[in-house]
């Protein structure tokens, strides 16, 4: 069964920028579990990146969202 990603378009910048750290942190150690070899599933790499870019787009937009309330 396919997994439901998490929907961070109603989350503040603050915990997305909280969420970075902790998918980043993760991200990192999957690395080196997979370089020492103890990475059984290596998929989850490719699921911790995508996620990564997720919460990267929604700090992305926020982040436009703002500029354009202050040009306003």
């Amino acid at each position: 069964m396919a997994e439901k990603t998490q929907d961070y378009t109603n989350l503040e910048p603050a915990r997305l920028l909280e969420r970075e750290k902790e998918i980043r942190g993760e991200w990192r150690k999957l690395r080196f579990d997979k370089t020492l070899s103890k990475l059984q599933d290596t998929s989850k790499l490719k699921k911790c990146r995508k996620e990564l870019a997720r919460v990267l787009t929604q700090l992305t937009i926020a982040e436009k969202r703002v500029k354009a309330d202050e040009k306003k």
